[in-house]
């Protein structure tokens, strides 16, 4: 039920199955630790805290994530920290609480204290492949190319016959627009039967995010020429690809023929249309973008990023249509961003939208929500 953020189903539930009994026994923690969760997603987080308090859960290493969690929402960074530094020191392998570390660490742009996270890590766990590709990351927002090189060969000596490894290496390769180590790992991966078939992918990803529109192109019809059972195979993965490499290459007509192929398909998941739907807008082509997004909220109407980078978009061009629905969908869902919120408000306020149906009962759920929410989003 939590999958289906059905928050309000589960805390009924949970209050049926736990009835007045505050024993804090295996079961009801269970129970109680599905009910604090709902609540946080939600963001009641006195609520939550209630839950965690009254079984004991402050002591079981779920609860005191929530609890980091809760405190990080709240707007206690530091605290949230402290509290997973703590847990990481207790259980230095738990591989979710320096991951949580990492991120946090991150999004407060303490980028020095990330890199040390992944350094110790990557020395204390030497066969955590994470944390080593999470060191390239760190080392490549810093510039440091000839580090970025020397770590990766490390990872290539010490997960040689690892697929996982060298796929995460290929997806930073991809993401970090790489192509001379997207195309190592292909052809290692190729050479050794290696999940060799997803290195290919991102070989020619790591091309279009470094704006070598014509190579990627190139590569995919070699892949195809290749292997000619890949045309079935991944013709959305290949069509979204070349239509984001059309766009680069300013020939909009081409990219439109493929995007269309692209979109035709029904069993595209809504992740998939978010990642095209990013690459579209790093080469200019916010139209296009947002037709993807469209059918990324039908996909999967729970999908928050897609529902968010879509209002993002729609903001700015002044969506009369559907911005005033697609921003009710979001104050559905959960903790949807304040700052978001705060412009949606703004944008609603304005006499482009005096007529919009529905449009003050909105203006007032959305003060609500922003009120609500934590001073810093």
């Amino acid at each position: 039920m939590l999958q289906r953020q059905e928050d309000a189903r589960t805390l009924s539930l949970a209050k049926d199955l736990i009835g007045k009994d505050r024993t804090p026994s295996p079961r009801n923690q269970i129970v109680a630790l599905a009910a604090a969760s709902a609540s946080f997603y939600r963001g009641n987080y006195d609520q939550a805290e209630d839950y965690i308090h009254m079984f004991g859960l402050e002591y079981t290493r779920d609860g005191r994530m929530l609890a980091a969690r809760i405190a990080w929402e709240r707007g206690f960074k530091d605290q949230a920290l402290a509290q997973l530094s703590q847990l990481a020191s207790e259980s230095p392998k738990d591989e979710e609480i320096y991951a949580q570390s990492v991120s946090y660490l991150r999004e407060t742009g303490r980028e020095d204290e990330a890199r040390r996270e992944s350094f110790l890590r990557s020395i204390s766990n030497p066969n955590d492949a994470r944390a080593r590709i999470d060191l390239l990351y760190a080392l490549q927002k810093q510039g440091d190319t000839a580090a970025v090189a020397s770590n990766a060969n490390d990872i290539f000596n010490d997960f040689s016959n690892n697929s996982n490894a060298l796929l995460a290496l290929a997806d930073f390769a991809a993401n970090t627009g790489n192509p001379s180590l997207a195309q190592r790992v292909y052809d290692y991966t190729n050479l050794k039967k290696l999940n060799w078939e997803g290195a290919a992918l991102m070989m020619v990803e790591a091309n279009i995010v470094a704006k070598k529109y014509q190579t990627a192109l190139d590569l995919v019809r070699q892949l195809l020429v290749e292997n000619p059972d890949w045309g079935k195979r991944y013709y959305a993965v290949f069509n979204g690809l070349q239509a984001i490499a059309h766009y680069g290459l300013g020939d909009p007509e081409s990219a439109q023929l493929f995007l269309n192929n692209f979109l035709t398909q029904s069993n595209v998941r809504a992740e998939n249309l978010l990642a095209v739907s990013k690459r579209l807008i790093d080469v200019g082509a916010q139209t296009q973008a947002r037709q993807v997004l469209v059918e990324a909220v039908k996909a999967d109407p729970l999908n928050q990023a897609a529902l968010t980078s879509l209002i993002k978009i729609d903001l700015p061009l002044n969506n009369t249509d559907t911005l005033v629905a697609n921003i009710r969908k979001l104050l559905a869902l959960r903790k949807p961003p304040r700052e978001l919120l705060s412009s949606a408000y703004r944008k609603l306020g304005s006499d482009l939208f005096l007529f919009s149906p529905g449009r003050l009962v909105l203006l007032q759920d959305l003060r609500a929500a922003i009120n609500a929410s934590p001073t810093s989003s």
